[in-house]
């Protein structure tokens, strides 16, 4: 890019550069409600593309997402951001974890230093396949794509957890 195209930010004698500027699209819970239960749905996989390093709750001795960690988290950052949406279903964690399988996983492990502790952050790709529960696929596959808008995991406030879905 040439300089003219970039724009210049200065604060404290620090200089920060804009290179590139991306938008992300933005949604209502009422249209992501509307998207995946108004529609006959396709997807036979998701897969998760984590772009910052990550950590699970409730991963803390593993070493790649499962899927029951995935779907706690999923509904985790589902009902800390809804107010009249939330999840609360007895056992849908495990009933939904139930209705994906890890296929394939392509992950670089980085430590990070959390609180004063390393742990085992990952990065990278992760891809599940989906059951034939078409009711549990739309749930899955919404909460999938709203987390995109928050980040999953831990410290997402430290840019942890950014991730981008991919459906088939």
């Amino acid at each position: 890019m040439t300089k003219e195209n970039c724009e210049l930010i200065t604060t404290d004698k620090i200089v920060f550069q804009i290179e590139k500027k991306s938008y992300i699209h933005s949604a209502t819970y009422k249209q992501l409600v509307t998207k995946y239960f108004t529609r006959r749905l396709k997807s036979s996989y998701i897969e998760f593309n984590f772009l910052t390093p990550t950590l699970l709750f409730g991963e803390e001795d593993k070493m790649i997402c499962q899927p029951h960690d995935i779907i706690m988290n999923l509904v985790s950052i589902w009902n800390l951001f809804a107010i009249d949406e939330k999840l609360y279903e007895q056992d849908l964690i495990e009933n939904l974890a139930q209705e994906i399988q890890l296929d394939d996983y392509e992950v670089v492990l980085r430590p990070q230093l959390i609180n004063g502790k390393k742990r085992p952050t990952f990065q990278g790709k992760c891809r599940f396949s989906l059951k034939n529960n078409i009711m549990a696929n739309k749930i899955i596959l919404m909460l999938a794509e709203f987390s995109q808008y928050t980040s999953i995991g831990a410290n997402t406030h430290l840019g942890m957890g950014a991730i981008q879905i991919k459906l088939n």
